[in-house]
């Protein structure tokens, strides 16, 4: 009848005008959705909830679960909607003209932005729950979350696809001979994921999904190729620097799946070196009193120089070890420091003693220069030089000493300043002495007695 009808319109139009006032109040609650970064989403999330709460709780009409789903469901599509445009600036980026650091940051903000939502939705539905007079919050989490869900995993995929080919591209800038074959499968890998012409942020293309887990998969072989192609180079090496040197190349690569077996790697190493100690030891023991010492030098410099040698020997490798710190939790790595402490500081002393007993040598030698130039043999009364040859060796070991850069104390700077003046005067007056023997040979017998008053004078 017409009242009937009249009636229904009557309700429709209430309905109409209570559904406009309460959508009305959320208005300004939903403006940041459409207009603001999930950064700034974030800060107005408790304001929207509070309002929706107030709609479901006041409102006659819109308070079914139906509606009120609805609503949160048109609040989680727009959330997406707008870190899409947030990543893509607006869909004028793809994924892959974005830096992976910015990628991150943003993707990042968009995971806390439904953590943020979700949390809050939480929130006020637990205080609703503690008061029984309120209507409660019985709607559909799966559908009102899901859709988002479903996005952040997908963001959560693709930095994992982000992180991998940045630390692959490690092998790009690596010089390791052989690592390009590696690099050109990587290359390949990644092309092959790059060239799909899907939305790769939509979330509802499961296309990406299987691309993800055969290029996961792909990875997991070249992983095992890269570690076999590491094992193949260390084990064609023979000595220890060599292979340090380059198990910290390897390192530098910075992948994942190289860890456990560089781990491994130094582990081997490091029981290598704890034996090359004792061997280091052994060899200091035996011929400390008379070390093999180079052509070209004195013995106390000799002596030094064969000590740093040893030093440097155990040096450089625990070098490589300490840059590995991990590796010195295990319990044979505290014995292994212990020994190259006391291995050091036995080479230490040594050079200490040896520069103490130079220093010693210096302050007798100086008397030495004081001494006259040419002496009278007691016996035959033949005149000689008079320089001792330990000069000349004391200006070596001095020279060497400051290349060594140890200290030259002020004693011995003549040592090392004149040392060319000395060596100079030196054969100067052992070429006036042969002079003087053949000028003297050449005087005939019969004038002898007429050149003695002469001979006494230059005498």
């Amino acid at each position: 009848t017409w009242k009937e009808i009249d009636k229904k319109i009557t309700d429709y139009a209430n309905e109409a005008k209570d559904n406009v006032k309460f959508l009305y109040s959320l208005e300004k609650f939903c403006e940041p959705l459409y207009n603001s970064d999930p950064v700034s989403m974030i800060e107005s999330i408790p304001g929207l909830l509070n309002a929706i709460r107030m709609v479901h709780n006041y409102s006659r009409y819109y308070n079914t679960s139906e509606r009120m789903t609805a609503i949160f469901i048109k609040v989680t599509n727009q959330m997406i909607t707008a870190c899409k445009d947030y990543i893509t600036q607006h869909g004028s980026l793809s994924i892959w003209d974005i830096d992976y650091d910015e990628f991150q940051v943003k993707s990042q903000n968009c995971i806390r932005l439904n953590e943020e939502y979700q949390k809050t939705f939480m929130s006020t539905k637990r205080k609703i729950e503690d008061n029984e007079d309120e209507r409660q919050f019985d709607f559909s989490e799966t559908y009102i979350f899901g859709k988002i869900n479903s996005f952040v995993r997908r963001l959560q995929k693709i930095l994992d696809l982000m992180q991998i080919w940045k630390s692959w591209q490690s092998l790009e800038r690596s010089h390791l001979e052989g690592i390009e074959m590696l690099n050109s499968k990587f290359q390949f890998l990644v092309s092959n994921v790059k060239k799909r012409n899907y939305d790769f942020l939509d979330y509802r293309k499961s296309d990406f999904d299987s691309d993800y887990e055969e290029f996961k998969n792909s990875i997991k072989d070249l992983e095992i190729q890269m570690v076999i192609f590491m094992e193949r180079v260390l084990n064609k090496i023979s000595t220890l620097p060599t292979s340090l040197n380059m198990l910290s190349r390897f390192e530098w690569l910075d992948l994942p799946a190289l860890k456990d077996p560089i781990n491994e790697y130094y582990i081997k190493l490091l029981l290598e070196f704890g034996k090359d100690l004792e061997t280091t030891m052994r060899l200091y023991q035996k011929q400390k009193n008379d070390p093999p010492i180079g052509r070209n030098l004195p013995p106390i410099a000799g002596k030094i120089s064969w000590a740093r040698q040893l030093f440097r020997k155990i040096q450089s490798p625990m070098e490589y070890f300490q840059n590995y710190s991990a590796i010195f939790k295990l319990e044979d790595a505290k014995k292994i420091v212990k020994n190259y402490n006391k291995t050091a500081k036995v080479l230490l002393e040594y050079e200490m003693l040896y520069h103490q007993a130079w220093l010693e040598q210096i302050e007798v030698a100086k008397s030495g220069l004081q001494a006259s130039l040419l002496v009278r043999h007691p016996d035959s009364k033949e005149v000689f030089v008079n320089f001792d040859p330990h000069i000349l060796i004391l200006m070596r070991e001095t020279e060497c000493m400051d290349k060594m850069n140890l200290e030259i104390p002020h004693t011995a700077q003549p040592f090392k300043q004149k040392q060319s003046v000395f060596k100079a005067n030196y054969n100067k007056l052992q070429m006036l002495m042969t002079e003087y023997k053949r000028v003297l040979g050449k005087i005939p017998v019969v004038v002898k007695p007429l050149m003695s008053p002469h001979l006494v004078k230059l005498d």
